[in-house]
């Protein structure tokens, strides 16, 4: 799968469709997978989904469902969804590096979850500082992907930026109904769909 994906549109607010809401969440802006450090993750091969460019500390419960996974470094999450969509929230490739440390988990795996509950906080800054060390110039980016895309007909993403808890980040179409919708594809700004260079580490 390459990016752009014919699954994901990026429309106004008011032409989106009804369908499934996935909260925010994290905070921060919308920007496509190519600007994202990992190959498995910004050639789509993980799951379809976005990039955000945090700037809270919060992340929070999409929806109703269970924790899949959570291992104890909290550089990713696992969670799905009582109507069976599987999300993955990838938190930049430096945070593996702080063990856990900075991060305050809220839940456990296999734990039911509620739409917007705080799943786990962590120390924005120093992930930024650890990040900015690890991958000079390269900006604190998580992955939001569902990786069972291939079950969902359509997503749809009309903020470019949102928060944690309060915005919806996309709505996703089952296959039959994303055959009835038809709505026009925004294309992203030059700069947000740019591939980013090649990450050098500090020595």
């Amino acid at each position: 799968m390459s990016y752009p994906s014919s699954q994901l549109r990026f429309i106004d607010i008011a032409q989106t469709p009804k369908g499934f809401s996935l909260l925010a969440p994290l905070s921060g802006e919308i920007l496509p997978l190519n600007v994202l450090l990992q190959p498995l993750l910004n050639h789509g091969l993980s799951g379809e989904g976005v990039a955000i460019h945090l700037s809270a500390n919060k992340l929070l419960a999409p929806f109703d469902g269970v924790v899949s996974e959570l291992p104890a470094s909290c550089h990713r999450i696992q969670l799905t969804a009582n109507n069976g969509i599987k999300l993955l929230i990838a938190l930049p490739p430096s945070t593996r590096q702080l063990m856990g440390q900075g991060f305050n988990r809220q839940v456990t795996e296999q734990q039911n979850i509620s739409k917007g509950q705080t799943l786990f906080t962590f120390n924005l800054q120093q992930l930024q500082q650890l990040h900015e060390q690890q991958y000079p110039g390269q900006p604190c980016y998580a992955a939001v992907l569902i990786t069972n895309s291939d079950k969902v007909g359509q997503l749809f993403a009309s903020k470019r930026k949102v928060t944690a808890g309060e915005d919806v980040l996309l709505t996703v179409l089952g296959k039959k109904a994303a055959k009835q919708t038809v709505a026009p594809n925004k294309t992203l700004s030059k700069t947000a769909t740019k591939a980013p260079s090649p990450p050098t580490k500090a020595p």
